[in-house]
């Protein structure tokens, strides 16, 4: 039957790629150096990442309360999965933000701290990841349906930045699509849609 994604994590600890969210953060925590934790500590070391790790970490971003509602964030992280999803559509390119957009700091501590209080959930969500329903996440055409689901997404989130707590939805399908990607589990890519689809209702109702 299913694979579990707990089984990968061994991999992704020795020098793989993360596939979990618990692996995610446990690479998000080692960002930069110093009391402050900049957007382009960030970047830099999870340059090399794929799509569905990006995808991943830049929803969990906006998701975190302690990080997500600090202003501009969801916004910028909006444009970071833009960026990710143009990168792996038509090449490598660069994963770094200029001047004052990379240079955009956060207190080491409290970065941690938000970063703790999300792995509870973050666990539970590992525990049920699971590769199933393949046909929803491997393959040219599933992988580009992602894709154009998540950019609709990432763009979502310029308008719903003005609405409190307007971003929760769309940066969880970009959570739940990165793990879709990741793990190849079909479910996330359905809760994603399912996202989108909440997401579409909220500018609706909002906007």
């Amino acid at each position: 039957m299913g694979e579990h994604a707990g089984g990968s994590a061994g991999a992704a600890g020795q020098g793989g790629e993360e596939r979990s969210l618990t692996e995610v953060l446990d690479r998000l925590a080692e960002a930069g150096e110093g009391e402050r934790v900049r957007v382009n500590d960030v970047l830099d070391i999870f340059s090399d990442r794929s799509l569905g790790v990006l995808l991943s970490l830049f929803g969990l971003i906006a998701a975190i309360p302690l990080i997500g509602a600090i202003p501009g964030v969801s916004i910028l992280t909006g444009s970071l999965v833009l960026i990710a999803i143009a990168r792996s559509t038509f090449g490598r390119g660069a994963l770094h933000l200029p001047g004052a957009l990379g240079g955009k700091t956060m207190d080491r501590n409290k970065f941690h701290e938000a970063l703790e209080k999300a792995r509870p959930a973050v666990g539970r969500i590992d525990r049920v990841l699971s590769r199933r329903l393949g046909f929803l996440t491997e393959g040219w055409l599933p992988r580009m349906v992602i894709s154009v689901a998540a950019a609709l997404l990432a763009v979502s989130m310029y308008p719903l930045a003005l609405v409190p707590w307007g971003v929760q939805a769309p940066a969880a399908g970009l959570v739940a699509f990165g793990l879709a990607l990741m793990a190849r589990d079909g479910l996330f890519a359905l809760f994603g849609y399912a996202l989108s689809g909440l997401t579409l209702y909220l500018i609706l109702v909002f906007l």
